[in-house]
């Protein structure tokens, strides 16, 4: 599956961009602080991780063909790190009461 961003020249897709945050009342481009379509890459990406999707299921939905590509895009959400080094923890603890 391609993405968006390859299916659209740059000017039409930017046009289109700016006409969509216009008729909903939004800023748009990052230099007003306001919606970026690439930006729904990123969080698809990361959404896709937190409900458990494999990588190299999402990657083949957000067509990126490297796995250094894709985890650029993914972002760890803090309560996601806190929970794994939790588990670590308890691993350890177990491990010392033997």
């Amino acid at each position: 599956m391609r993405a968006l961003e390859s299916l659209l020249p740059k000017r039409r897709e930017a046009a289109y961009q700016a006409a969509a945050c216009k008729a909903a009342g939004v800023p748009c481009g990052r230099k007003n602080g306001g919606f970026v379509l690439h930006d729904t890459r990123r969080s698809a990406i990361t959404n896709l991780a937190e409900v458990g999707i494999p990588d190299t299921i999402a990657r083949s939905i957000s067509g990126h063909r490297t796995a250094s590509v894709h985890a650029r895009y993914q972002i760890t959400q803090e309560s996601a790190k806190r929970a794994a080094l939790a588990k670590i923890g308890e691993a350890v603890e177990r491990l010392a009461r033997g």
